[in-house]
């Protein structure tokens, strides 16, 4: 369809709004800057600095806490794009099932993973994407899924826990 949604005349004519389309995209793709790169560990120092800006005192202890005693040591030196949801699931999981922590202290980690991979996308600096491949993903997400965590994906809310839910409810009643 045109640019005002109206269906093509043509075979031609819908051919060379493509190509327009894949240039205008390239052209587009080139202007954008490129995204940084950084460590875990220069993402947290900077949501200190301007992310929690306003926060408890007792949520920036507990946060610092959290990154001194555990994360830092794990993940600091990691380029944060090279950090996988397996890896981030792997060590929840070791942390709940192995050195069996409490689901709400190891809730907090999952924040803590949630704030400051937030904080990269939002000041776009390059970041992990779910997984590497589908398998991967869906292996991924079920097993996030099934541990209960409400998963949001900002760039394709279809597959957001709440709407999957709801699809899902939907088809079996």
């Amino acid at each position: 369809k045109d640019e005002n949604g109206n269906p093509f005349k043509t075979e031609r004519a819908a051919s060379k709004a493509r190509e327009a389309a894949i240039i205008k995209e390239h052209l587009e793709q080139a202007q954008k800057p490129k995204q940084k790169r950084m460590t875990l560990s220069e993402v947290y120092e900077e949501y200190c600095l301007t992310g929690r800006l306003g926060k408890a005192y007792g949520t920036t202890r507990k946060q610092d806490s959290l990154w001194n005693n555990h994360l830092s040591k794990a993940f600091g030196s990691r380029l944060i794009d090279s950090i996988s949801v397996s890896e981030v699931v792997d060590y929840l999981s070791k942390l709940y099932y192995q050195e069996g922590k409490a689901y709400r202290y190891v809730e907090s980690f999952l924040k803590m993973f949630y704030l400051l991979f937030g904080q990269a996308y939002s000041r776009n600096y390059s970041v992990s994407r779910m997984s590497r491949n589908a398998t991967e993903g869906f292996k991924d997400y079920k097993a996030l899924y099934e541990m209960g965590v409400n998963l949001i994906f900002l760039n394709e809310p279809l597959i957001n826990t709440s709407v999957f839910d709801s699809t899902r409810n939907n088809l079996l009643n």
